[in-house]
């Protein structure tokens, strides 16, 4: 989940306790939110600096196993067995009292915890590293095959919104839109109608979902909703304002950028290895043609993909589950080798144009019109109301003024001369001369709405024609008609007719209901944010918490390593084997960790089997009777472990 959505919805005791620890203090003193604190990329890695050896391992273990998934605290037993789960659980408390984790639980108390969205991306790059960092080099006589049909999202979401504006979308009784502008949106679109949402099986995969619409058009319309900027109004789909000046506000190459990292975050793959492989594409270089094998062989070395995970299966999951998606929006290009490479390329959609020659409009006398993607998408948008969409040719797109464009556009009060003028390019005087024929034109008839009084009688209608108030108001419109073509209100007319005696009744127009806002598509395009439910936690985990029953531990048992009774350190590492922590031993005068796992053999002679940490992430197992330690001591983590100082 997103750490906006979940630091809206916590009592304000848990922003206060994340807000007040010491560990974003100084980054709050210079003005940085605490929403900033928790997601920007900039300052996580300031922030991840701070961090303790174990909250730094545990937040790449997590990431690393979990990705954007919930997890509970049994799940921690998936990470590195070179620790054991109470420290692994004390990790994540801290991490919760900092906001690095988002908590969550149940009715019944069950726990479980994510990373805020906004910020795996940037840990994702911590585990996996940066693969793409050589770029491939091939020959065009290596190439087997390449991307073919490919779209722009950003151009289709207002292509999306003209559509809405213009033609409309409604639907039926049974929810689903009404398929004859179905299929004019569909023809309007660059997405491909065959496109399969990455949620969907192979076998679920169809080229038209249940609602009507082409999976291709079902996708664009639910990255608009997703994105905000679609309403309801009744059983019509529009667009809704505030959100939708917000988004032409930006360029075409920034709203492409962020659609496509909020859109892995939207249709996540469930496994956490997908996921991580979604970012690192979306951190690759800008420019240059990269191997995807080196991603694998990055995330097998990093310990991200299991080991049976061949090649040919990572290639085939990824070519379904973030490929084929991100090359239909228009995100990435791929192209096939005859030796079996796959090689990956940003498109040039993605990149910024440097210089202001890349992004400057053209217009021909002919009025066709060529706009960089680099523009501010307002200036696209009254392009779309004034012209005909000619097409998209990356990073171009391509309008052409027309008659009826000009007229449509002042319709909807904006000046094609205006509009062409706001680009900052000259009008070639032919075509400036025809666009004042065209809009001088606008307006030659005028059709206006007017009120309707409807009289018994023919008798009754002449009666009111004569009244002084309406005199030259009103005027007949066949048998007991009247048209009212004054600035009188219905309100008045009303006062005025009963107040004379007769009674009035008012034919209401059926008025549409309220605006609600745009649901995602879920029925058509499901998303993994979608799927994670429950609410959030009403407050912290608390260490404390972590040792059921901790107050009945004697004290010395945690602040004292000295000789105990056989008894009491059997008793002891009982305690360290119920709360899966450790003991700290003294064997031939040096201390060690060790963690119990069971205790062999009765009150008469016993033994502990556990084992200490040997190598990075191993184990070594030892067995120890009492006569083979002189001290002994229960440990906690985040409780007494004076190796790990878990509260900076």
């Amino acid at each position: 989940m997103r750490m906006s959505a979940w630091l809206e919805q916590v009592p304000p005791s848990i922003l206060e306790q994340i807000a007040a620890h010491p560990f974003h203090r100084e980054e709050l003193q210079t003005g940085t939110s605490l929403l900033e604190c928790l997601t920007d990329g900039k300052v996580l890695r300031r922030g991840y600096d701070r961090m303790t050896s174990l909250e730094r391992e545990a937040l790449q273990a997590i990431c690393r196993e979990f990705g954007l998934n919930r997890f509970q605290w049994d799940d921690l037993q998936l990470l590195p067995a070179h620790r054991p789960i109470a420290e692994w659980k004390a990790a994540v408390a801290a991490l919760c009292e900092k906001g690095l984790l988002c908590a969550w639980q149940k009715a019944w108390g069950e726990w479980s915890f994510s990373l805020p969205a906004e910020a795996c991306q940037e840990w994702s790059e911590l585990v996996v590293g940066t693969p793409f960092e050589q770029a491939a080099e091939w020959k065009l006589d290596e190439l087997e095959q390449a991307t073919d049909e490919q779209g722009n999202l950003v151009i289709d979401i207002l292509l999306l919104g003209w559509f809405l504006q213009n033609a409309g979308l409604t639907r039926g009784k049974q929810g689903h839109l009404h398929k004859a502008a179905c299929r004019k949106l569909e023809q309007l679109l660059s997405v491909p109608s065959s496109y399969c949402s990455p949620d969907e099986s192979e076998s679920q995969s169809t080229s038209e979902s249940d609602s009507g619409l082409s999976a291709g058009a079902a996708a664009v319309i639910d990255a608009a909703a997703r994105f905000g900027l679609l309403q309801w109004e009744a059983d019509s789909l529009s667009l809704q304002p505030e959100a939708w000046r917000t988004f032409l506000a930006q360029t075409g190459v920034r709203q492409f950028q962020q659609l496509a990292r909020e859109w892995l975050l939207w249709h996540a793959p469930p496994q956490a290895w997908l996921q991580h492989a979604g970012f690192a594409i979306l951190n690759m270089p800008e420019t240059g043609w990269y191997d995807l094998q080196h991603l694998f062989e990055s995330m097998r070395e990093k310990g991200v993909l299991q080991d049976d995970l061949a090649w040919p299966s990572f290639a085939a999951s990824l070519q379904q589950s973030i490929l084929q998606p991100m090359e239909a929006f228009g995100w990435l290009q791929t192209a096939r080798m005859r030796d079996g490479r796959v090689l990956l390329q940003k498109s040039a959609d993605v990149r910024e144009q440097a210089g202001e020659e890349m992004n400057k409009p053209c217009l021909s006398s002919q009025g066709e019109v060529m706009l960089p993607l680099g523009c501010e998408l307002e200036a696209h948008w009254d392009m779309l109301c004034c012209s005909e969409f000619a097409g998209y040719r990356t990073p171009i797109a391509l309008y052409q003024i027309t008659q009826s464009s000009v007229l449509r556009g002042k319709e909807q009060g904006k000046s094609m001369i205006d509009v062409v003028g706001g680009l900052g390019v000259d009008i070639p005087a032919n075509l400036l001369h025809q666009l004042e024929e065209w809009e001088g034109r606008y307006g030659e008839v005028e059709v206006s709405a007017c009120t309707v009084i409807r009289c018994r009688n023919g008798s009754l209608a002449d009666q009111l024609r004569q009244w002084s108030r309406l005199r030259g108001k009103v005027e007949a419109a066949g048998e007991g008609i009247l048209l009212v073509r004054g600035d009188l209100s219905q309100k008045e007319l009303i006062k005025l007719i009963s107040g004379n005696g007769f009674h009035v009744t008012l034919q209401k127009r059926e008025e549409p209901g309220g605006k609600l806002a745009a649901e995602p598509l879920r029925q058509w395009a499901a998303g993994f944010e979608d799927l994670q439910g429950t609410a959030p936690a009403k407050k912290l985990p608390d260490i404390p918490d972590l040792y059921e029953r901790m107050s009945a531990i004697p004290a010395s048992w945690l602040h004292e390593f000295r000789t105990y009774h056989p008894s009491t350190g059997r008793q002891m590492i009982e305690h360290a084997i119920r709360y899966r922590s450790g003991v700290q031993l003294r064997i031939q005068g040096d201390a060690i960790r060790f963690h119990p796992e069971r205790v062999l053999g009765d009150t008469s002679g016993w033994k502990v089997e556990g084992w200490v940490a040997a190598a990075p992430q191993e184990r070594e197992m030892k067995q120890f009777s009492p006569k083979d330690w002189e001290e002994i001591q229960l440990i906690l983590p985040g409780i007494n472990d004076n190796n790990e100082v878990l509260r900076s």
